[in-house]
């Protein structure tokens, strides 16, 4: 009997193996729609940097620039500043000559402005010596100097007279004279 019941455990579990194949097949249904994607894996580890390469060769030297345009001069600066010189000495006095006026003196005008004022220079005059200035005709002095140690002077002088051109006389209280052209006249 037990020979029976081994033979017919046998049979059995062939039964039921071949109802599960059956069932399992059976029961298979069509296949269902794809599931939705997964989410990104995080990024992985970065690798091990690779060697340096080697050092380039240098480039070539650049061409030099062209020169640049030469500047325009800069302006003048203003005149220095220093101490006048010394006057020299007087030398000594000449012979008189026959004619009034010293040879030694020597005096410049420039014309007069409209306003009837004229600069007056002169020189050739002794050391400290008081002058008169006159226009030649008349009597009275339109100005006076006095010359410094070298002998000579500057100074404004005023006129009115009409327009011409005069004598003008520069008398010295120690003998010197001399006389100069001054021209009168509106601008």
């Amino acid at each position: 009997m037990r020979t029976l019941l081994i033979g017919k455990g046998r049979t059995l579990a062939l039964i039921l193996s071949i109802f599960a194949v059956v069932a399992f097949v059976a029961c298979e249904g069509p296949e269902g729609p794809a599931g939705a994607a997964g989410s990104n894996g995080s990024d992985g580890s970065d690798g091990i940097a690779g060697t340096a390469g080697a050092d380039g060769q240098d480039g070539a030297s650049g061409a030099s620039g062209a020169s640049g345009a030469s500047g325009e001069d800069g302006i003048a600066g203003p005149p220095g500043i220093g101490a006048d010189g010394q006057d020299g000495s007087r030398g000594s006095t000449g012979p008189a000559g026959a004619d009034a006026v010293s040879p030694a003196a020597d005096l410049v005008a420039g014309a007069a402005d409209a306003s009837g004022n004229a600069t007056v220079w002169g020189s050739g005059f002794a050391s400290g010596e008081t002058i008169s200035i006159m226009v030649g005709g008349f009597s009275s002095p339109v100005g006076s100097a006095t010359a410094n140690n070298g002998g000579a002077f500057s100074t404004t002088i005023s006129v009115s007279v009409a327009d011409g051109v005069y004598t003008l006389w520069a008398k010295g209280g120690d003998g010197s004279e001399a006389t100069a052209p001054l021209l009168v006249g509106t601008k």
